[in-house]
């Protein structure tokens, strides 16, 4: 099994399992014998649309879906719970007015030992959407939950993967994003990673790209039009050092373009692309190819941006900080050792522990940038051994 290799945007989740070999099937899928690329640093933003807003990430450690009404997340002991905006309540996303929502009869509790993907939840007009893995036949499936948790019901199988024996191997559940009716994944158990897409609830995918042997994907993100995604191969068998590229996939055109911008964390908002290369923030115009450092970043962190400010995540001290687009300081957080840190619309939101309790919370941008204490908690639990 390839290593992987992954940012803040892209959280692969390898889970343990009872296999024999490595084998993997793709039912029902068509595919290319060619993939054309093309080389460009700029983008068709006169055919093609960006949203201005920096895209939520839909994928393996996106553990909420964020609606115009509130949040849909995984609590830190499985549940699914819905965080309603106006109410500014919490209620389990479960149907039966009698349960007390304490065990698995619960509609709203998803058993990782079931083989759910609890680091994982996608909306998508009107639906959420969970990976499930079943064990016993080998089957990485994906299930679709209506929100007010009264129906889970398996639509499509993604792939199958192998099963038997009791060799130890792992698993990893595909990264994926769902968007304008299609799912669109990649299986990471493949020895050629591919980039497929199927229409939700069908048997039947498409390939549209691979890179080649011991070539991985990783960070998928969507932004108006284009699905961003990054490609790398490790330099050597020391896993020390890597390289690669950023690339997208236009929705409508089918087209694969390598923005050439070496891969690694990234993001896209406002027609801007912004990429880290050697420790540095660099922001590059998709309509002209125009680029500008931002700031330099300390080795071991990553970044995301929202409305015009840069948020620059020090995985190593669990420091949050924002910066201006001329690298100006505008606020901190020290929250302890932050799992992940992201932003949609107007909050940002962040899964940590601080001593010995794991935290999940939402803060205003206005809250944070002016440093006022006023975090939400979603979810926290102690996780002390005693």
């Amino acid at each position: 099994m390839k290593k992987r290799f992954m940012y803040l945007a892209g959280l692969s989740l390898v889970v343990g399992i009872l296999a024999g070999t490595a084998a993997c099937g793709n039912a029902g899928e068509s595919e290319n014998t060619e993939y054309s690329v093309t080389d460009s640093a700029t983008l068709d933003l006169d055919t093609y649309s960006l949203d201005d807003e920096n895209a939520f990430y839909d994928g393996p450690g996106a553990y909420m879906a964020v609606t115009e009404d509130g949040i849909y997340y995984w609590s830190i002991n499985n549940y699914l719970q819905f965080y309603d905006f106006a109410s500014g309540s919490t209620v389990a996303v479960c149907s039966r007015t009698e349960c007390l929502h304490e065990d698995a009869s619960c509609n709203a509790y998803f058993a990782s030992g079931d083989g759910y993907n609890t680091f994982q939840i996608c909306y998508e007009d009107g639906y959420l959407y969970v990976e499930c893995y079943n064990s016993e036949s080998g089957e990485m499936s994906l299930y679709r939950v209506v929100p007010d948790g009264s129906t889970r019901e398996k639509i499509m199988t993604l792939y199958e993967v192998a099963t038997g024996g009791t060799s130890g191997d792992a698993y990893t559940y595909p990264a994926l994003c769902i968007h304008d009716g299609y799912v669109y994944y990649v299986n990471y158990d493949e020895d050629v990673e591919k980039l497929r897409r199927a229409k939700l609830g069908s048997s039947d995918s498409e390939v549209l790209y691979a890179m080649g042997s011991e070539t991985s994907f990783s960070n998928m993100i969507s932004n108006g039009d284009f699905l961003f995604f990054g490609c790398y191969r490790f330099a050597d068998d020391s896993y020390d050092s890597y390289e690669g590229s950023l690339y997208c996939y236009n929705y409508v055109s089918g087209e694969v373009t390598n923005l050439q911008a070496p891969y690694g964390a990234f993001a896209v908002t406002d027609d801007t692309l912004y990429y880290d290369s050697d420790l540095q923030l660099v922001a590059r115009s998709l309509k002209d190819g125009s680029e500008e450092v931002i700031l330099d970043r300390i080795e071991g962190s990553t970044f995301f941006v929202a409305n015009e400010t840069v948020y620059v995540l020090d995985n190593v001290n669990g420091i949050l900080t924002a910066f201006d687009l001329n690298g100006k300081e505008l606020s901190s957080f020290d929250g302890g050792t932050m799992f992940c840190s992201l932003s949609y619309e107007d909050y940002i939101y962040t899964d940590l522990v601080s001593g010995e309790m794991e935290i999940r919370q939402f803060i205003s941008v206005e809250d944070f940038l002016n440093q006022e204490d006023a975090w939400i908690i979603l979810d926290k639990e102690n996780n002390s051994d005693d």
